[in-house]
């Protein structure tokens, strides 16, 4: 039971140390740096949102797909840090959530790599691994 969770926040953090390294390696830090602070902003608000809905008995809540797409665009992070008990507490009741959030993480932590870091992916070919004298 309480592994899923702790295994969602070492995602969480496993997303910021992606975007800490990725804001660092980046020649022109400002514009990764306010998508980041926006995206997790964005992330605690709609946590609270919905926590709020949950109490008031509201029948429309946030989707969990909304947590998701959120999760995936760069706010892995919030949703980690929503998710601690002494904070706010959201979904963590939700064992179907914790897994798909993982997943979520993983997709955010590579889409991060790729948009941040283009060209390290090259797969080698017969031409550059030859070598040479």
């Amino acid at each position: 039971m309480a592994f899923k969770y702790y295994a969602c926040q070492a995602a969480g953090l496993l997303c910021c140390g992606t975007w800490i390294l990725a804001i660092y390696m980046k020649g022109d830090k400002l514009p990764l740096l306010k998508y980041f602070i926006y995206a997790n902003l964005a992330g605690i608000g709609l946590n609270v949102i919905d926590k709020a809905l949950r109490y008031l008995n509201s029948k429309t809540r946030v989707p969990d797909v909304v947590f998701h797409l959120l999760t995936i665009f760069g706010g892995a992070p919030a949703m980690a840090w929503c998710m601690m008990p002494r904070l706010l507490a959201h979904k963590t009741e939700r064992r179907p959530y914790h897994e798909s959030y993982l997943i979520s993480a993983a997709v955010s932590c590579l889409a991060l790599y790729l948009v941040a870091f283009p060209g390290k992916m090259n797969t080698p070919t017969r031409e550059n691994t030859r070598v040479r004298y």
